[in-house]
C-alpha cells in the first residue's frame, strides 16, 4: 500500500483524516487512470504522456500489465517512477487487468466522489479530456464516456451511445450527434475505453467480472451491472477519443473466408464476436423472456457463417436457394387457389 505522502502522484493532495483535521478545504477528487497493457510499449509511452498533460489534478496514473515481453514494465517504472505499475507474471487479458487496477484503486481511494478513468492505451485523448468527463460526471450524477472517433478519420463517429435489442440481440451504436447536444443519457452500456466511473458506483455494482468475461465485453457487462444497479450513464459530448481501431483483437469480415479464420471469430478470446462470452453474458442479463431467443440466435450465427463463409457455401447455398423457392411456392398456393376459385365462379356464374 502507498503511503499518504506517496498519494501525491501527478500533483495530487493529500486527504484523509491528517488533512482535514488541519482545518484545510476538502480535497478534490481523485482519479485513478487505469491503464491494461500487453506489450505495445510505444503506445504505452503515449497514453502516460497524454495523462500527465491534463488539465485536472489531482490524477493517478496506474499501469498494469499482464505479463510483457518488450520490457513495458521495466520501462515505465524508470521513466515514470510517479507511475503505479502492478505487473504479472501471467497474461491478464482486458478484465484481469482493469479488475486489478479498480482493486487497487478502491483500497487507495479516500474519498466516495474520487473516481476511476478506465483507459486503453492505443486511444488519443485532448488534455482536457479527464476535466470534461469529470464535470459531466458531477452534473448529470453519472458514468460517463466520451463520444469516440476513429484516428484514422476523426470526422467519423464510431460511437455516441450504445444501446442493447434483446429482440435480435444485437448492440447499437449511435453515430449520430445533433446540433448542441452536449450529453446523451439513458444508454444501456459504456466503451471500457475512456470511460470514467465514480468509486461509489462501483462499491455498490462490483467490480469487473474478470473471471466470466476476460476480454471482450467485460466493459459492456461491467456497466450494464452498474445501470442496473440503479445508477445513470451517459455519453459526454463536450470531449472526445480518438480510438485506434486497427488495433483492436480480431476484426470480424462477412466476407468469405476459411475455416480456422471463422472459428477463431467464433470462439478465441480475442474476438468481439466470440459466442461463449456472448451467451454468458445473455445468460446474466437477457430477461427471462428472451433468453431462449438469444440463445438460438446466437447458435444461429454460428451456424450461418460457418455454412455460408467456408467452403460449406457450395452445398449451402444451393439448398437456401431451394428452400427459398419451396417456401415461395407454398407461400403463394393460397392466392393461387383464391384465382382458380374465382376463375371458376365465373365461368359458373356465366
Amino acid at each position: 500500500m502507498a503511503t499518504e505522502d506517496a498519494a501525491r502522484v501527478n500533483g495530487a493532495p493529500a486527504s484523509g483524516p491528517a488533512a482535514r483535521g488541519r482545518g484545510a478545504q476538502p480535497a478534490p477528487p481523485v482519479v485513478f487512470a487505469v491503464i491494461p497493457v500487453f506489450n505495445r510499449l510505444a503506445f504505452t509511452r503515449e497514453c502516460i504522456g497524454q495523462l500527465k498533460r491534463q488539465t485536472y489534478r489531482p490524477l493517478r496514473i496506474v499501469v498494469v500489465d499482464g505479463g510483457s515481453t518488450d520490457g513495458t514494465v521495466e520501462a515505465v517504472r524508470s521513466e515514470h517512477p510517479d507511475v503505479t505499475v502492478l505487473a504479472s507474471d501471467s497474461e491478464l487479458w482486458w478484465g484481469g487487468a482493469m479488475a486489478a487496477g479498480i482493486d487497487f484503486a478502491l483500497a487507495q481511494s479516500r474519498s466516495e466522489h474520487d473516481c476511476v478513468l478506465m483507459m486503453n492505451n492505443d486511444t488519443l485523448i485532448p488534455e482536457d479530456y479527464v476535466e470534461q468527463l469529470l464535470q459531466a460526471s458531477r452534473e448529470h450524477d453519472a458514468a460517463v464516456g466520451p463520444l469516440t472517433v476513429d484516428s484514422r478519420d476523426p470526422a467519423r463517429i464510431v460511437d455516441a451511445g450504445a444501446w442493447l435489442d434483446w429482440q435480435s440481440y444485437t448492440f447499437n451504436a449511435s453515430t449520430q450527434v445533433a446540433p448542441g447536444e452536449r450529453f446523451r443519457d439513458g444508454v444501456d452500456v459504456l466503451p471500457g475505453r475512456g470511460s470514467l466511473v465514480p468509486v461509489r458506483m462501483i462499491r455498490v455494482a462490483g467490480n469487473v467480472d474478470a473471471r466470466m468475461l476476460p476480454h471482450y465485453l467485460g466493459d459492456y457487462e461491467f456497466f450494464y451491472r452498474v445501470r442496473k444497479s440503479g445508477f445513470r450513464l451517459g455519453v459526454c459530448f463536450d470531449t472526445r477519443l480518438s480510438a485506434h481501431l486497427a488495433e483492436t483483437g480480431i476484426v470480424r469480415d462477412a466476407g468469405a473466408t476459411g475455416f480456422a479464420r471463422v472459428w477463431g471469430e467464433m470462439f478465441s478470446r480475442r474476438s468481439s464476436a466470440n459466442v461463449v462470452d456472448h451467451w454468458r453474458f445473455a445468460a446474466r442479463h437477457a430477461p427471462a423472456r428472451a433468453r431462449l431467443r438469444v440463445r438460438i440466435l446466437l447458435v444461429c450465427r454460428v451456424v450461418h457463417n460457418f455454412a455460408f463463409r467456408t467452403a460449406l457455401r457450395v452445398v449451402s447455398v444451393p439448398i437456401r436457394w431451394c428452400w427459398h423457392t419451396a417456401l415461395r411456392a407454398v407461400r403463394a398456393v393460397p392466392t393461387i387457389a383464391w384465382r382458380l376459385a374465382e376463375g371458376f365462379k365465373r365461368r359458373f356464374d356465366a
